[in-house]
């Protein structure tokens, strides 16, 4: 069950990279903060269906429907991880102790910008996909 999901990794990754290479503005809101929140709304409109066919593809495994869950949730799950190992930690690090002079709620709030706009925003549209595939009943049962 793994393999579907780091597929729709790439795949979530990917689209993302082209929309923005195409030239696509993110919608941006709280404009005035030091980290404004962005969704890039054509992306965000495919993401359902990259839950879903990854969801798709685990059950044909034989995954369980929490399985089928995860290999829907793992673009928005992979993006946590790399939140709280790689985005983070060098950023409390630069800002904080190297001494950027920030304060430990500005690094805080990048990561809770880049929360927001890159896990549970997404997140979201992965979990639809993905649940109407986990909940579907198999023909026949």
């Amino acid at each position: 069950m793994l393999i579907p999901g780091l597929v729709a990794v790439i795949v979530a990754e990917v689209s993302l990279y082209l929309v923005q290479r195409l030239g696509v503005r993110p919608l941006t809101l709280l404009l005035e903060w030091h980290h404004p929140l962005q969704f890039y709304i054509p992306w965000r409109l495919g993401l359902p269906l990259v839950g879903a066919l990854a969801a798709f593809w685990s059950r044909g495994q034989g995954g369980t429907p929490r399985q089928v869950l995860m290999a829907a949730m793992m673009p928005a799950l992979g993006e946590l991880v790399f939140m709280v190992l790689i985005v983070t930690p060098p950023d409390i690090l630069g800002d904080v102790v190297i001494g950027r002079h920030h304060s430990i709620w500005h690094s805080l709030c990048g990561t809770g910008s880049f929360a927001v706009s890159r896990v549970l925003v997404p997140g979201v549209p992965l979990f639809i996909g993905g649940i109407l595939v986990a909940l579907r009943r198999e023909p026949g049962h």
